[in-house]
């Protein structure tokens, strides 16, 4: 029996499409090793965003659909996306780099601050020496992005520290300048959706801290009538207690954006990815009702089964969702329709596995 077959047993599913698949013309849509195409796009019945920038107008050949949404760190590719696909800025949350010690005295390791770029991502990284200097910089960075120059330089002053232009920072060495907010060479184009925002900041901050500052994000993208998204880490991580989205603000961080994620993936605190995603409902709802058209299930394209696959797509359905975020987390896109990754994708994405494609 093979692979696919046991999975498809084992899930109690029964899809003609993987004894026979389905042959459709596709007049030049997608390379002859591609699964997906733009077709696809018009086959999903909730939105897909994919953490990749999004197809150019006219584009044939394009790894990650299907998709509805794109978000990228690459500002220059969001100006010419495809019609139909909705562009977002990924914007990093700035962190404090200020040493953090848990109980027992040992240091924690964190990620340092991505600074933001036009094109491909800057190598240097800048560091910020508190946590009101990491969301001040967080802040005019998103203000400048929108057209907000002179909130942006508000920002900055309240916390004493200074901006400076992506193109007149050297991107030489691995740390720059500290508490140096660095702005993007770019605006947020006119027919971006948005901003979403990666806060992964394990910092320290409390509670409190975290969901002001998020509602005052959320706001400022909101004031300039662009939509505002959020990613956070599994609400059931232990890492949490760092970035301080606990039960007593979880809620209040949902409503305050269009869209928050719920992260799923492999490696999750229960072993068990659906037991993952009812306790992170079970947090998000400590706060009350949990409108699920502001969640996007964040599915891990790597450190996943083909079963844990099945699950997200019925629990986006069921519990209706907004829809999915694919995450690649070291997987390819594109290629064939026989790889994990392109079964994993229709499954999340149509419920069933790819269609094969005739050229």
């Amino acid at each position: 029996m093979s692979r696919r077959a046991a999975w498809l047993g084992g899930a109690g599913l029964v899809l003609a499409a993987v004894a026979g698949a389905i042959l459709l013309p596709r007049a030049g849509q997608a390379t002859p090793d591609g699964c997906f195409g733009t077709d696809d796009n018009a086959r999903l019945s909730f939105r897909v965003f994919q953490q990749a920038p999004p197809p150019a107008a006219g584009a044939k050949d394009y790894p990650a659909y299907p998709l509805t949404d794109a978000a990228t760190m690459q500002l220059g590719k969001l100006a010419g996306a495809a019609p139909g696909v909705g562009g977002w800025y990924f914007q990093w949350g700035n962190r404090s780099t200020a040493p953090l010690f848990n109980g027992a005295g040992r240091q924690l390791p964190r990620k340092p601050n991505f600074q933001p770029s036009a094109g491909a991502l800057r190598q240097q990284r800048t560091p910020f020496t508190t946590v009101a200097r990491a969301n001040a910089c967080t802040l005019a960075q998103a203000a400048h992005l929108l057209g907000k120059d002179q909130q942006a330089q508000a920002f900055v002053r309240e916390a004493g520290i200074d901006t400076i232009a992506q193109g007149q920072q050297p991107d030489q060495g691995a740390v720059g300048p500290a508490d140096l907010c660095v702005l993007a060479d770019g605006r947020l184009p006119a027919n971006a959706r948005g901003i979403f925002l990666d806060y992964e900041v394990g910092d320290g901050r409390t509670p409190d801290q975290s969901l002001e500052f998020l509602r005052r994000f959320a706001g400022l993208v909101h004031g300039a009538n662009k939509q505002a998204g959020v990613m956070i880490n599994p609400l059931d991580a232990p890492s949490q207690k760092w970035t301080g989205i606990t039960g007593a603000v979880a809620h209040d961080v949902v409503e305050a954006f269009d869209f928050t994620t719920i992260w799923l993936w492999g490696r999750n605190a229960q072993g068990n990815l659906p037991a993952s995603y009812a306790r992170q409902m079970d947090i998000l709802r400590q706060g009350g009702p949990v409108d699920g058209r502001r969640i996007l299930a964040l599915f891990d394209l790597n450190q996943t089964t083909m079963a844990d696959a099945v699950f997200v797509h019925r629990a986006v359905v069921r519990d209706q969702l907004a829809g999915v975020m694919l995450w690649r987390n070291r997987a390819v896109q594109g290629g064939a329709c026989n790889t994990d990754v392109a079964i994993k994708t229709a499954i999340v994405a149509f419920g069933q596995p790819p269609r094969k494609r005739a050229f």
